[in-house]
């Protein structure tokens, strides 16, 4: 039962910390690029820790750097801080945020029940959008 539960909470938590990603990702433009950077360091810390075990490279594994796990914590770190730090900096041109666009309600913004030929339609209303109502 403990090991039931304590899994149905571990996965919940990580819905939670998911939507909170996709919430983010709007504002973070610099993250998959950071990410992918994150996955080439891993890959060659990978590469570079199994070279340094193979016996047929000879001599040459022992000038192979050893990378310690708190090293790569601090490196994936870094590059994850230093992409937030420039999304925040500098955001997309194209992006808005959230609470701005929810203020930019005046009476020269258009209505959002009017079609273009300026119908009101009222609200629930189905419209005709010209397909063949399938």
């Amino acid at each position: 039962f403990v090991v039931f539960t304590s899994n149905i909470f571990a996965i919940l938590g990580l819905r939670a910390l998911y939507f909170l990603l996709a919430g983010l990702m709007g504002r973070l433009r610099f993250l998959k690029p950071a990410l992918s950077l994150v996955l080439v360091f891993i890959g060659a810390k990978m590469i570079l820790e199994e070279a340094s075990k193979s016996e047929a490279l000879g001599s040459w594994t022992a000038r192979l750097p050893h990378i310690s796990t708190s090293m790569s914590l601090a490196v994936i770190g870094s590059i994850l801080g230093l992409a937030a730090a420039l999304s925040i900096l500098f955001p997309s041109k194209g992006a808005v945020p959230e609470d701005v666009r929810l203020r930019r309600t005046g009476p020269d913004d258009p209505d959002p029940l009017e079609d273009t030929a300026g119908r009101r339609d009222p609200p629930g209303a189905a419209r005709d959008t010209g397909g063949t109502g399938t």
